[in-house]
């Protein structure tokens, strides 16, 4: 029973995770050239995102 539920929660995290990494994708994309987002952004370096990205394939 925990067990089906677990799963359950983590099909929907992937999924989720799925959906954010297509919306993320574009910026990354349009920041290829840089090691590093924006500072303003404050966001994580695009090596943490293709790591996750790596995570969910």
């Amino acid at each position: 029973m925990l067990l089906q539920m677990l799963l359950s929660i983590f099909i929907r995290v992937k999924v989720l995770a799925r959906w954010l990494f297509a919306l993320i994708q574009p910026s990354l994309n349009k920041w290829q050239s840089y090691e590093q987002f924006p500072c303003p952004y404050n966001l994580p370096s695009r090596q943490f995102w293709l790591n996750i990205k790596q995570m969910w394939q």
